[in-house]
């Protein structure tokens, strides 16, 4: 969707309420897990998939996805540059930080269990907040060109829905580390929000 594409203001608002609610609850996850400050933006709603991401579409990236379940369909996706991938794998495995573009396995497996908890947080705040039942299911990790990784996670979604995607940056003090949580409901489970919502 554009940022309207059909919504009205008062629909768009409670899209940012639910994405702050979830957000917020992924980034207390976050800060948590790396024991540090974890700040997050407003909220946007904005069209999926985008172009205009940091560092433009050859930039290499992490993409997290967790699949959403139960009384909608969805995606949860944690994005993060490179430099914000190997410094959370290098916190959540206890190993020196390395200039490198691959992660070992356990490096790997570390990221989507990051994924995972986030994933776990976000859909907890969005059946607190609307009632829905949201189940997770197994997370899965990309790391290559951002237009690779933006279509993989466009991949599971039929090609003629107009879908909008809940996008907030998340990232600490120093802005050492940054990335965004998007939340991507197919276009059915967008309208089961809203009625939800009593939008």
């Amino acid at each position: 969707m554009s940022a309207k594409k059909g919504l009205t203001d008062k629909q768009l608002d409670g899209l940012k309420e639910l994405g702050n609610v979830g957000t917020s609850h992924a980034a207390t996850a976050l800060s948590q897990v790396l024991n540090q400050k974890i700040m997050i933006s407003i909220p946007k709603i904005i069209p999926f998939p985008f172009k205009n991401l940091g560092g433009g579409s050859q930039a290499v990236i992490a993409g997290v996805m967790v699949p959403v379940l139960g009384d909608l369909a969805a995606k949860m996706v944690l994005l993060l540059p490179r430099h914000t991938t190997i410094k959370l794998a290098s916190i959540m495995t206890d190993k020196p930080t390395t200039e490198r573009q691959t992660l070992t396995d356990m490096e790997y497996s570390a990221i989507k269990e990051l994924g995972n908890i986030l994933g776990g947080a976000y859909s907890n705040a969005i059946t607190e907040f609307t009632g829905l039942l949201l189940m997770q299911s197994v997370p899965e990790l990309i790391l290559d060109l951002a237009e690779v990784v933006l279509a993989e996670i466009a991949r599971d979604f039929k090609t003629d829905n107009k879908l909008i995607c809940i996008i907030s940056e998340f990232f600490d003090l120093d802005k050492s580390i940054n990335g965004y949580v998007l939340f991507i409901p197919d276009q059915a489970s967008l309208e089961v929000i809203l009625r939800s919502l009593k939008l």
